[in-house]
């Protein structure tokens, strides 16, 4: 394992599935975790968490908003 990277556990995993689901944010998951955006987007992905999540208009229409945004 590299210095200053944790590993992910399954725990991690349950936790991370379970906040997702949920519909907290992006940036209250990073918050909460300590992880950086582009991990938790990673692990999301690793365990099929973004298909569920992308499925909805409204998150596809923040998504779109913030890229607006900048």
């Amino acid at each position: 394992m590299r210095q200053g990277r944790k590993a992910w556990t399954g725990a991690d995993d349950d936790a991370l599935a379970a906040m997702w689901r949920s519909g907290i944010s992006l940036d209250e998951i990073v918050e909460v975790t300590g992880r950086s955006k582009a991990a938790l987007w990673t692990r999301a992905s690793r365990i099929g968490l973004l298909a569920a999540r992308s499925i909805g208009p409204s998150y596809c229409e923040r998504i779109v908003e913030r890229a607006r945004e900048g």
